[in-house]
């Protein structure tokens, strides 16, 4: 009785912190007294351990939306997080630790990873999985590192567990544990052309800010099925000064596009308009320009940003969900027929959201510690697909696969430009010798008219598209479905012109009562002695561009000070250029025809590849956004000029220190 009250006390006395100096607590009568040096004692607590029994309801492991059966694909390399699920017979919620083990199988080395935080267990929720699931602070969250997320397969187990606040260890339940399979997708590669313009009364000048294209890209990379976003960014001048809509911002951006591409930038690259709605007051709605059934990286999108929270979206930015949901249609993703959003398709989630009434599926938000944006669970019958128009937008399930999907169909595109006859073009070099009169055209089927927006003569073919080939009239027939759609290009020489037949593409994010509009985006071959060209709609001549002057360009410089002033908006950073229109041309030019309008591109590879600063610039100046420069130490500046069917060009090498 004495050796067992003992015992008593000193289990006691560990409890309060105190391990007692004793020799012979557990000595029994009769037994010698121990002689010789006493071991050291052990660390307060630590042979606690809870009387508590944990039971494991489940482990998932996470990247942006999951369901328990895992039948979510993971990406390789992608930020992972590990979820455990938690019971306890306590009568009271415990707060829990643990630490992880992960390794690639077969024979990968252990590593050891501690959970992010505490996690509550509840006994009221024993054995229920979906409140759990629905709120990251009821789970016991783990950050994979990314050595053991490479493609292949990866196992994971909790090894220890305790209880915080007191401490004590818990026992780790044996089927705390799970094997999963990392699997290989291509990044994705996008290009966002900051739209800057000028409006109001005094004119003011607008653009996207910093934190804009910050959070943008952070979205992409958490909400979408890649590990990482090949990212690039450029302010450039708008076309024309509010007021303007998004497809007028996509024929622009396509123009830009072909002309990037042709320069040598991965044809894989998907292009998008943003345009700031300066604090609510030019508000430009989003819209895509089209929705292809097949790989098509050339189709664009545009839309608006801001910091209106919309009443749910709170990070400073509502740009990177409206942007992943116009990226989405160029993806081929259609609407979620849900919370207004029409034109759609079939959709397998009641009301948009991300899950079915049970709540099979649950977003997982990773979170961005450098944006300051914390790791949440998002429940997928409170969520909804970003291809809806409803609040609280993330990827669901179908809309995840269905991008990594044409992700990998399209990453087996060539990345380089297609050459006639087949041949690949080397990435990296820019085309000059095949030529092609690139024109991009906005059309509305409803009103039955038609806006000629670009006519530009590029050096080469784009990548995947091929000329236009000419018919004569009497074959033409209108398509049993769709517009009959003609160019129709005229020479000085008076001859019969030459027409060809080109395909509507119809724009999405369309909603019931919308005029039905949309784009033609095509190639058409060299024409010497081009005069004018006619847009004809269901036999219709709707539209007419004629060539203005051509002319030369001489002697490119950085700015004056004056000049500099008077450039209009523009980080006050960004280095501003000029140059001369020399020689100018008006020989066949037809009068009254506008004079010829500047694409200036930089190379800061040494002419290796070719990125657009301006496009469609009027005037011959030109402010260049500092993104584009990088660090490099020279930089090459080609500046052309068009008059539609012809062009000119001039380069110069410049210091980048001197700019």
């Amino acid at each position: 009785m004495a050796n067992s009250e003992a015992i008593a006390r000193t289990k006691r006395q560990v409890v309060n912190g105190k391990v007692p100096a004793c020799t012979d607590c557990g000595r029994s009568a009769g037994q010698p007294k121990q002689v010789g040096p006493v071991p050291p004692p052990e660390p307060a607590g630590a042979r606690i351990i809870s009387l508590a029994k944990v039971t494991c309801d489940g482990v998932e492991v996470t990247q942006a939306i999951q369901n328990m059966n895992h039948d979510v694909p993971l990406v390789a390399r992608k930020r992972t997080v590990v979820r455990v699920y938690l019971s306890a017979n306590t009568g009271a919620p415990i707060a829990v630790q643990g630490v992880l083990k992960a390794r690639r199988l077969p024979n990968g080395p252990w590593r050891a990873v501690r959970s992010l935080g505490p996690a509550t267990i509840d006994p009221a929720e024993n054995g229920q999985l979906r409140p759990k699931r629905e709120s990251e602070s009821k789970s016991l969250n783990f950050l994979l590192p990314a050595s053991v997320c490479d493609a292949g397969f990866t196992e994971v187990r909790l090894v220890l567990l305790h209880q915080t606040g007191p401490f004590a260890l818990l026992k780790v339940p044996a089927n705390a544990r799970r094997k999963v399979r990392f699997q290989v997708t291509p990044p994705l590669r996008v290009r966002i052309l900051g739209v800057r313009f000028q409006g109001g009364s005094p004119p003011v000048s607008m653009a996207p800010s910093a934190l804009d294209y910050t959070l943008i890209q952070s979205w992409l990379e958490r909400a979408y099925p890649v590990a990482s976003v090949e990212w690039a960014q450029a302010v450039v001048d708008a076309p024309q000064a509010w007021p303007f809509d998004a497809s007028i911002i996509n024929t622009f951006v396509r123009a830009i596009r072909t002309t990037d591409v042709l320069g040598g930038v991965d044809a894989r690259t998907h292009y998008y308009g943003l345009v700031s709605d300066g604090g609510g007051g030019f508000f430009m709605r989003g819209l895509a320009s089209g929705i292809p059934g097949v790989p098509d990286p050339s189709t664009v999108a545009s839309g608006p940003t801001g910091t209106n929270t919309w009443g749910w979206d709170l990070d400073g930015s509502y740009g990177d969900w409206y942007t992943g949901h116009e990226f989405g249609h160029t993806y081929g993703r259609f609407h979620a027929e849900f919370c207004g959003a029409g034109g759609g398709a079939p959709y397998p989630f009641v009301n948009g959201q991300l899950s079915n009434a049970d709540g099979a599926f649950a977003g997982f938000d990773t979170g961005d510690p450098a944006q300051g944006l914390p790791m949440r669970a998002l429940p997928g019958t409170m969520w909804h697909d970003v291809m809806s128009y409803c609040t609280f937008q993330w990827l669901s399930s179908f809309t995840y696969t269905g991008i990594r999907d044409r992700l990998i169909q399209e990453d087996a595109l060539p990345a380089g430009a297609v050459l006639p006859g087949g041949r690949q073009g080397r990435r990296g070099g820019s085309m000059a010798g095949t030529g092609a009169i690139h024109v991009v055209a906005a059309v509305n089927l409803t009103r039955g008219f038609g806006t000629v927006r670009h006519v530009t003569a590029l050096a080469g073919v784009a990548p995947g598209r091929e000329l236009q080939r000419a018919r004569p009239s009497a074959q033409q027939k209108r398509a049993a479905r769709g517009p009959s759609l003609v160019l129709r290009l005229y020479t000085r020489s008076g001859r019969t012109p030459l027409e060809f037949p080109v395909a509507f593409i119809a724009d999405a994010c369309r909603d019931a009562g919308d005029d039905e509009t949309g784009v033609i985006d095509a190639l058409l071959p060299p024409a010497r002695n081009a005069s004018h060209l006619e847009l004809v709609l269901n036999g219709s001549v709707v539209d007419t561009f004629v060539a203005g002057a051509t002319g030369a360009v001489r002697d490119i410089r950085q700015a004056s000070r004056t000049a500099r002033r008077r450039a209009e908006g523009g980080d006050e950073d960004d280095p501003v250029l000029t140059w001369r229109a020399a020689g100018a041309g008006r020989r066949g030019a037809a009068a009254g025809a506008p004079g010829p309008t500047y694409t200036v591109q930089i190379s800061t590879d040494d002419g290796r590849t070719w990125q657009t600063a301006g496009f469609a610039l009027r005037e011959p100046q030109v402010r260049i956004d500092r993104h584009l420069l990088g660090e490099a130490q020279t930089v090459r500046v080609r500046v052309t000029a068009t008059n539609g069917f012809e062009s000119a060009s001039t380069e110069k090498t410049i210091k980048a220190s001197d700019l």
